[in-house]
Parts: structure tokens; sequence; C-alpha cells
């Protein structure tokens, strides 16, 4: 069977672009598509769901790209550093794809992933998503058609020179998110839940502050888990260790399957200050999980305004969370908006995909 659909992305990680990837793969598999995964970069702890995946490895394992480097070659002779490595994996992709693709072939990618040049051939469409808000446009980024998966990023992409086609909501597998939120238990009980990367721009130090004045105001008595990892984690463990919360913050790590935790809590708190959608939080209220979210501007596309904190008003982030915290311990929801589900129901994603692709070949 010839392939008609390549996805392509780096090493996979705890993110919602990972998840959004392995449920399409799943879906266009169980839709009789034919299409694999090429992984530039090596496997990690995250695995791929597609029935093939090919990774490429990273140059710097060899010894000449070692020595390279060792002389500082790609620093001082940047761009042909840079064309070294983009033949190696142009290499490795025409060696996995050689003689097996159809003639024309969608590469669906994340915008910001390393497409290797041995993609900017016509029988190859690129098909890159806007999974989070560029500030600028980014040139560097080779792609045929672009899609965003909420409005608010398609309408200030827009703004700022993209030429978005269209808007296609990333999907979300009920079942497996059902399925993978019983299949252990958790110990912890009453506790508020970050998910996601532990970094600066995700909220997690406000979070951990709001939290911390609302033990000491004895407003609320339940414990704070974090699940991720990232570079904001050593700020927040000495944080807990000089404000003595050692015994109510805990540190979860990273979680393959966070769907019990996540399903177990009282509270899941999204305080980014920007995001394309909130995924984790969608997965929350199908999970019938009480959730918080920050009002960037793509949460009013999902979530009802009683299930957001302003983050911007006069500067009172801090004081807005804390509200909102307490507001939604005592008067839980789980609500999204009406018709989000729908939207991000596997087919109809996987058909919106396709659909690019048969418009294609209609005017090929």
């Amino acid at each position: 069977m010839e392939i008609r659909v390549v996805f392509l992305s780096r090493s996979l990680d705890l993110s919602g672009s990972t998840t959004w990837m392995n449920t399409l793969i799943r879906t266009f598999q169980e839709n009789g598509i034919s299409c694999v995964h090429l992984i530039v970069g090596r496997k990690k702890t995250i695995q791929s769901n597609a029935d093939v995946v090919y990774y490429t490895q990273q140059p710097r394992k060899f010894f000449k790209f070692r020595i390279m480097r060792f002389l500082q070659m790609h620093k001082i002779f940047k761009n042909f550093y840079n064309k070294k490595e983009d033949e190696f994996y142009s290499r490795h992709a025409d060696e996995f794809l050689n003689n097996k693709i159809a003639q024309k072939v969608i590469v669906i990618k994340d915008f910001s992933a390393y497409l290797p040049g041995y993609f900017y051939q016509d029988k190859f469409v690129v098909i890159a998503v806007l999974h989070h808000q560029c500030l600028s446009f980014e040139r560097k980024y080779h792609f045929d058609r672009l899609v965003t998966v909420s409005t608010a990023v398609l309408e200030r992409s827009n703004q700022i020179g993209f030429c978005v086609e269209k808007v296609i909501y990333n999907p979300l597998d009920l079942n497996s998110i059902t399925d993978k939120s019983s299949e252990y238990d958790v110990d912890d009980d009453n506790y508020l839940l970050f998910v996601g990367r532990l970094h600066e721009e995700k909220g997690v130090y406000e979070l951990l502050e709001a939290y911390n004045q609302l033990l000491k105001e004895n407003k609320i008595n339940n414990k704070l888990v974090f699940i991720g990892e990232g570079k904001a984690r050593a700020k927040i463990e000495k944080y807990i260790k000089n404000n003595g919360l050692e015994d109510k913050v805990s540190l979860k790590g990273f979680l393959t399957n966070p769907y019990p935790y996540i399903k177990s809590a009282s509270l899941l708190v999204l305080p980014s200050y920007s995001e394309s959608m909130g995924y984790v939080a969608i997965e929350a209220a199908v999970l019938k999980t009480n959730y918080l979210v920050s009002n960037y501007p793509a949460a009013k596309e999902f979530f009802p305004e009683y299930n957001t904190f302003d983050m911007t008003e006069n500067g009172l982030f801090i004081n807005n969370l804390k509200d909102k915290i307490v507001q939604l311990l005592l008067y839980p929801s789980c609500k999204l908006k009406t018709g989000v589900v729908d939207k991000m129901n596997p087919d109809t994603v996987v058909k919106e995909y396709m659909g690019m692709l048969e418009k294609i070949e209609i005017h090929k």
C-alpha cells in the first residue's frame, strides 16, 4: 500500500502537540489510511502510535559531526554545518520513504518542527499546524498549507503576516482518555493539580504563590500536585523548601499516563499566560473534573467564563486566581462550550485533513 500521509516531528515529549499527533495517527490508521511517522531525532520516553516509525537519530551522535562540534565549526561555519546536518536528515528520510509513497503525499507537522530539505519537492504537500501563537512571522519554516488549532490563533496569525487556510481542532479521543484514567489508582486525594511543562509562561510560579497564600489565609486545605518537568522545577523546589510546604506540595515529575491524576483531582488549574487551546483542561472536562484556566485569547472559544479567571485586570493575577480557586472548590464545574467536543471528534478531524489532500489531488 502506498503511503499517502507522513507525520513529521522531533523526538516526542510530554505536550499537547504530542497528544495531538498520536491521536491523529491512531485515527488515520483506524480509518484505513496509510501513514508513517518520521521522527527527526531519537527514541525517548513517549512512543509514537504509528505502526511504522522511523528515527533518523541525531547527527551529533556520529564521529564527523562530533569533531565539527568539538572544533566549534557549528558556530564558526554555521551555514556549512546546517547544510551538512540537513543532508544527514534528508538522506535518512529518502532511505525511509523511497519507492513507498503515492504521487501526492501530505506531510503533517507542528509549525516549528524541523523539516529536512528532502520534503521541498512538488510531490510533498507540507501542512504545518500552529499550536502556539508565534509573535512574528517566521520565514525560516517551509510549508505549503498552514492551519491553526483555534480561531484566536488564526486571527492573530493572519494579522502578523501568516496566511492561514483554516482551523482544524485537535482530536480528542474520549474512549482512550477514559480507559487510561482507570489504569491505576491514585494514592493522593483532595488536591489541586497542574499538568504540563514546568515553565514560567505556564503560570506555575503564580499558582504556587496563590496556593501558599490561600493556605495561610485558611481558605483551603487541599494539597497541590505538579505533573511534568521543565526549567522552572528547581525554583519551585526552592520555594517549597523555603516556605515549609514539603508536606503540601508534590512534584510527580513526568508521567506517561497522567489521566488517573486528572480524573481524581478536586480542581485542575491551567494558569498559562497563553495557550492555543488548553488541551489538558479539555481532557479534564471530559473526565468530569472541575477545572480552571486563565482568560488567554483562545480560552473563550473552548471554556465558559465561569471556568476562567482574569489574569490582566490591574495586575491582580494572583488575587483573581485565588478567588476563582475558592469559588470552583465550593461550586465545581466541568462544562465546555457547546460543540467543542463534536469538532474535536477524531474522525471529523481526519476528514478535514484528508479533504485538504483531496482538494490538492483534484487541482494537481
